[in-house]
């Protein structure tokens, strides 16, 4: 995976791992659907606190 140093934050782990979080509908369906690729991306995603892009770059800064 190539680093791309031109963004300012990473991409949401959801969008990022192609995961699902809560789906509404049967076994067959999303079995069909995330085969193909066709999963609908909902409203929920993962969120992570506002500091902690900001703690994880100040905690590499100090250890180099």
């Amino acid at each position: 995976m190539a680093i791309n140093l031109e963004l300012t934050e990473v991409e949401v782990r959801d969008r990022r791992l192609k995961s699902v979080i809560s789906y509404q509908g049967n076994a067959r369906d999303l079995h069909e659907q995330s085969r193909s690729g066709s999963l609908p991306c909902g409203e929920r995603i993962y969120g992570q606190c506002s500091d902690c892009s900001q703690g994880c770059a100040e905690t590499i800064t100090y250890l180099v």
